[in-house]
């Protein structure tokens, strides 16, 4: 190649374009300047031809769009070693833009570019350049991606009781765990919770990187009310109909609030309206009753409720016979005689020997159980009242018990009988009779007996009628 210069310009010769001359580089050129005159000088220069970056075209940056927001904080860097590969960084100058025109002129780039914010499906231009070369580079691309994050709703905390368990509703997002960051043992809606416990909702996008959301709420299982066992409650059958009695069921709320402070106690007819808590007993205090059973119903402090049942028993009342054979006994003083009340005893328990009798003068003194009558009573004409107790029952009845005082006959004056002994045998026959009806002296209703001295008169054995 030749240059020549003519009239002030130099050309090269032997190259038929040398403003577009095609070389491989590491070449050297000759440059001749020639005067017209023939007087000419030679110059030399390299050509270097310096290989552009070659760029492996990089992945998607991925990020979580945290708050939905549409905009994240994005690290442009970590596709760096992606984009040179093997290719060593230290010869290389990097530099992102937001459009290919900006990173082919190398303008607009951006500066924050290790905490760049963008939205979703944000292009970005790459451009490497060789340092000390910067017209040699090489543009690539990538693009921000932001993916949802699921929204796991919160879930409020959860108290219930034993018996009902709390049954896991259905999710809008995600599903339930026992552990935190989907971990444990993954529960289904519809799942019957029976202990203490908490529970995690977890959700996650399934992307890379994995988008997650978590809440969590606490299972609190209160224990069901214990009702402490109930006595039964027992009544004779004293009042209404037989068999029938009005029943206290309010006399259990003691022993039910002793073990269950601060709990509500009411009362049922059946089983069914105790769980229900519908159709109380109206008036738990006189509950109109056979044997059987009432409910209680309890409410503790927590809303939790138990049932239990109350035993109720008409006891019956002692067998008696309520028309006893009155006693009657001679006057002993003016209108007056001394009641052995005991030998009615048997006459009015129907011989039942387990029965306790007592007596008392008025009937509302035989209710109240008192002090009793001494056995030998000194009355005039009335009666008294028998309260027999059943010791195996605990009831007892009333009897009335008429006592009738005997008066004493008024006798006539009898005088003596003579008899002829018609045979001298010292011996005769004497008709009583005649005595009798002088004693009795026309009196109604007395029955006379004779006897041969005063101790058998008064004992009435033997006698003569």
């Amino acid at each position: 190649m030749k240059l020549k210069q003519q009239h002030g310009h130099l050309l090269i010769l032997g190259s038929p374009n040398p403003t577009s001359y095609s070389s491989s580089g590491n070449q050297t050129i000759y440059v001749k300047a020639e005067e017209l005159s023939s007087c000419a000088q030679i110059y030399s220069f390299d050509l270097l031809v310096t290989q552009a970056p070659v760029l492996n075209t990089p992945q998607n940056i991925e990020l979580c769009d945290v708050g939905a927001d549409n905009t994240e904080s994005f690290d442009l860097t970590i596709r760096n070693a992606e984009i040179l590969g093997a290719q060593d960084p230290a010869l290389y100058t990097i530099t992102y833009h937001t459009s290919l025109t900006a990173a082919n002129a190398n303008t607009g780039a951006i500066t924050n570019f290790q905490s760049y914010s963008a939205g979703n499906n944000t292009p970005i231009y790459v451009r490497v350049g060789v340092t000390g070369s910067p017209n040699c580079f090489s543009v690539t691309s990538f693009t921000l991606l932001l993916n949802p994050v699921p929204d796991v709703l919160p879930v409020a905390d959860v108290f219930v009781c034993q018996a009902d368990g709390y049954v896991l509703p259905v999710l809008a997002t995600g599903n339930y765990y026992t552990q935190p960051g989907g971990s444990g043992t993954q529960l289904n809606a519809g799942d019957l919770i029976t202990t203490t416990q908490t529970i995690y909702v977890y959700a996650q996008s399934g992307t890379t990187p994995n988008c997650t959301d978590e809440e969590s709420f606490n299972v609190t299982i209160y224990p069901q009310p214990v009702i402490p066992a109930l006595a039964e409650i027992a009544e004779c059958d004293a009042t209404g109909a037989v068999g029938q009695e009005d029943f206290d069921l309010t006399v259990r709320t003691a022993d039910i609030l002793a073990a269950l402070p601060g709990a509500t106690v009411s009362y049922y007819p059946t089983q069914a309206a105790a769980q229900a808590g519908t159709t109380p007993v109206a008036n738990a205090a006189a509950y109109p009753s056979g044997t059987g059973q009432a409910w209680v119903r309890v409410v503790d402090t927590n809303g939790c409720v138990s049932v239990a049942p109350i035993s109720l028993v008409v006891k019956p009342l002692p067998a008696v016979n309520p028309a006893p054979t009155p006693l009657a006994e001679c006057e002993t003083a003016p209108g007056e005689s001394i009641f052995l009340l005991t030998e009615a005893n048997s006459d009015i328990t129907n011989g039942n020997t387990t029965y306790q009798v007592r007596y008392y003068t008025t009937q509302a003194l035989a209710d109240a159980g008192g002090t009793d009558l001494a056995p030998d009573h000194t009355s005039m004409n009335g009666s008294v009242w028998a309260r027999v107790d059943d010791p195996a029952t605990g009831c007892y009845t009333t009897v009335q018990l008429q006592l009738i005082v005997v008066a004493t006959p008024v006798l006539g004056a009898v005088s003596p009988i003579a008899e002829c002994n018609d045979d001298y045998d010292n011996d005769a026959i004497f008709d009583l009779t005649v005595a009798g009806a002088q004693a009795v002296n026309g009196q109604p209703g007395l029955v006379v007996t004779y006897h041969t001295s005063l101790q058998a008169a008064n004992d009435g054995t033997p006698a003569y009628q």
